[in-house]
């Protein structure tokens, strides 16, 4: 297998695909928001690296665009909705 051809495959299917660690990524900063924002508050760098991760899963899904995914048909159907909206500051 090319290497161009594993990198989609990892894009498409490793732990759900790139849109759903987006997803989840987002997620997470949720999560901390609605139930430790004092912990937010107090390690406002947490946001950051959330924020790192989101900006780098994004690059990749935006670079190397895919045809197969385990998520991939939700994220072409519900754009808006799937993967989430960013939910933090930065």
């Amino acid at each position: 297998m090319e290497l161009l051809s594993k990198i989609k495959s990892i894009l498409g299917w490793t732990g759900g695909g790139v849109h759903k660690r987006i997803d989840e990524n987002r997620e997470l900063l949720e999560l901390l928001q609605r139930e430790a924002p004092e912990f937010l508050a107090s390690h406002c760098w947490v946001e950051g690296w959330l924020a790192s991760n989101d900006e780098f899963f994004s690059a990749l899904a935006s670079s190397v665009p895919i045809t197969e995914g385990r998520f991939l048909g939700q994220a072409q159907r519900r754009p808006t909705e799937f993967p989430r909206p960013w939910p933090g500051k930065h």
